[in-house]
C-alpha cells in the first residue's frame, strides 16, 4: 500500500495556510465591491428624498399661493419633515429648501461630509450632483 496506515483526520499547517489566502484574495474583491455598492444605496436614498420633498414643495406653493419672498424654507431633515408634511427619516443626508425669486430648489448634503451633495429644483426632472445658487439654480462644486 502507498498510503502510510494511519487514517487522516486532520488538515495539516500548509492546508490551512493555503486555505486562508485563498480567503484573504477573494475578500480583496468582495469588500470594495461591497463597500461600493453601500455607496450608491445611500445615494440613492438621498436622490429619492429629494424627490419627495421636491413634491412636497410644489404642494407647500399650491396650499399657500407660492412660496414668499425668498429665504430658507427649513433647514435639517427634521424642520423639513414638519414644515412640508414629509417623513423622510433622520441619518446620512442634511436637507434644506431655499426660495428665490417665487421658486424653490432643494439640496441634500451628507452628514458629516461636505464633498456629497445633491440638489433638485422645482421645475427639474432629474437629481444633479450640486448645489443650490446662481442664476441657473445649481452650481458644481
Amino acid at each position: 500500500m502507498l498510503f502510510n496506515k494511519r487514517s487522516r483526520k486532520a488538515i495539516n499547517l500548509v492546508e490551512l495556510i493555503i486555505v486562508i489566502v485563498i480567503a484573504g484574495i477573494l475578500l480583496t474583491f468582495a469588500v470594495p465591491a461591497f463597500i461600493n455598492a453601500q455607496l450608491k444605496i445611500k445615494d440613492k436614498e438621498a436622490q429619492a428624498n429629494l424627490k419627495i420633498l421636491q413634491a412636497a414643495a410644489k404642494n407647500f406653493g399650491i396650499d399657500n399661493d407660492g412660496y414668499g419672498p425668498g429665504g430658507r424654507l427649513c433647514e435639517g431633515t427634521a424642520a423639513c419633515n414638519a414644515e412640508l408634511g414629509t417623513d423622510i427619516p433622520i441619518g446620512q443626508w442634511h436637507y434644506r429648501v431655499d426660495i428665490d425669486s417665487g421658486t424653490f430648489c432643494i439640496d441634500a448634503d451628507k452628514v458629516n461630509d461636505s464633498t456629497e451633495s445633491w440638489h433638485i429644483g422645482e421645475f427639474n426632472e432629474t437629481v444633479q450632483d450640486c448645489r443650490c445658487g446662481g442664476d441657473d439654480r445649481c452650481t458644481n462644486r
